[in-house]
């Protein structure tokens, strides 16, 4: 049967498979919510939207002692993902935060579906959003990458059409200033639009600046009542340059062409609606990352940098999709008829495999959950919360979150094990939590200066043993007690 001819519910035969991988997707959620945060980004959104929840900027008893902070909120990431969860965690506590990337998948496949629809395009494509190795995980994780391609999907499917109405032209200009609300560079994916709405009807500037201005006022009025500065963007701590580059290069190769099928080549294939808007926003986007400093393998390792360097694609997962699905019947119809009928045949097993795939990612991560979940009990149950700890804060912030109670938090980056006497005398009482990881040439490195910072503070204070377990094969964690100090 034909992709165009309508079943008796009025869906074609993609869109159903299309919304049996949602629900497949969402069942595989509920069934299996999160039991522990995996990144320490989402740490930041997360107590942000509990701080929100309960009406304030902080929480109570949530502290960074050393180095005090310089701002008065629980994360300085843009508050338009820690707004949006508001609500749930408002409800549903901290675990209900993650059901707003789920919430955000769902909304960016369907626009996508009917981005796909409205051009002709077969609505299947649409099952690159959440067929993505990135989005399967990120997309039941509390961050901002799910949310940002709800966005940029909304916006296409708003600037489609560019003389459907100023309605259309409005929501799409405000659609693509509210995402600076999520994540800055999603200016990038949606600036082309806004200027392609632009250029050949000027009866549109007017419309779509304003919906840019409203949402770009929104970013301004919101950053200002936050740290008193309108323009204010987090520093990242890394740079561009063409060594970052020559670096990722590789990575984003294998993402770009494996885990999104010859996806580089889509954009010079290409031949749809707003092929000018489409190739532009990829090649910003990409650009963008490729030169960009961060070095996820080298903190992470290779595997777990690879995962992390997916998320920041996935935003532009649904231009991809719609590119995908004017390139790739192209490239059917070119096939022998004998791959063409054998790709026919394997169309609804693979439907079947994704369904079975979307909500077993489920159980892998809840999986996936077991040793941060050891790591974060043993922290509670070795640890007073009444007693400030000096923690390794690159492995182990995300586990002494605020998101799991109130803690007192000094960073041992910030400190020198010469000035632990005088931080004892101040604070009374001291416990040192730091995690030794050997996953990566970075947390090598950091358990090699957990020791060093050790080996000071003995020769000054008495320091006690109270934890020494080994979480896994990388993961070693150490609890101490710091008594008096000569």
């Amino acid at each position: 049967m034909s992709d165009n001819v309508r079943n008796g519910a009025g869906l074609r035969p993609g869109e159903v498979i299309v919304l049996a991988v949602l629900a497949a997707y969402a069942a595989g959620f509920m069934a299996f919510p999160p039991r522990a945060l995996l990144v320490v980004d989402e740490s930041l959104y997360v107590s942000q939207a509990m701080a929100f929840a309960q009406g304030g900027r902080l929480l109570e008893g949530a502290r960074i002692l050393v180095p005090p902070d310089s701002v008065p909120w629980m994360s300085n990431f843009p508050p338009g993902t820690s707004l949006l969860q508001t609500p749930l965690v408002a409800l549903g506590g901290w675990r209900a935060a993650a059901a707003l990337s789920v919430l955000s998948l769902v909304i960016a496949t369907l626009a996508t579906m009917f981005t796909l629809r409205r051009t002709g395009a077969p609505p299947a494509f649409a099952l690159l959003v959440p067929g993505f190795a990135g989005s399967l995980l990120f997309g039941r994780m509390a961050m901002r990458d799910m949310p940002s391609a709800a966005i940029v999907a909304l916006g296409l499917l708003m600037f489609l059409d560019a003389g459907a109405g100023r309605g259309r032209i409005f929501a799409g200009g405000l659609l693509a200033g509210t995402a600076l609300l999520f994540r800055e560079p999603n200016v990038l994916l949606m600036a082309p639009f806004v200027a392609g709405a632009i250029v050949p009807r000027r009866q549109n500037a007017v419309p779509v600046l304003a919906g840019v201005a409203a949402g770009v006022g929104l970013r301004l009025l919101i950053a200002n009542a936050m740290f008193g500065d309108p323009l204010f963007v987090r520093a990242s701590g890394y740079g561009f340059s063409a060594a970052g580059a020559l670096h990722n290069a590789p990575q984003y190769f294998v993402i770009l062409m494996l885990f999104v099928p010859l996806g580089l080549a889509l954009p010079f294939l290409y031949r749809g609606p707003l092929r000018r808007e489409m190739v532009s926003a990829i090649a910003l986007f990409v650009g963008l990352y490729l030169f960009y400093d961060y070095s996820s393998e080298r903190e992470n390792g290779a595997m777990k940098g690879l995962v992390l360097s997916m998320r920041y694609m996935i935003p532009a997962l649904p231009l991809l999709a719609v590119m995908a699905a004017d390139v790739a019947p192209r490239v059917f119809d070119s096939l022998p008829d004998a791959a063409r009928s054998l790709a026919r045949r394997a169309g609804v097993p693979a439907g079947i495999a994704l369904i079975v795939a979307v909500f077993g990612s489920h159980v892998a991560v809840h999986r996936l959950e077991a040793a941060p979940l050891r790591v974060v009990t043993a922290i509670r149950n070795a640890t007073r919360a009444a007693v400030p700890l000096i923690i390794n804060s690159k492995a182990t912030f995300k586990y002494v979150s605020p998101v799991y109670g109130p803690r007192r938090l000094i960073l041992r980056d910030a400190l020198s094990g010469e000035e632990v006497p005088e931080l004892l005398r101040t604070l009374g009482r001291l416990q040192v939590v730091f995690l030794d990881r050997g996953d990566s040439e970075m947390f090598v490195e950091d358990a090699g200066a957990n020791q060093h910072f050790l080996e000071i503070v003995r020769t000054r204070c008495t320091v006690k043993a109270v934890l020494s377990e080994q979480i896994d094969k990388t993961l070693r964690l150490n609890v101490f007690e710091v008594a008096k100090c000569g």
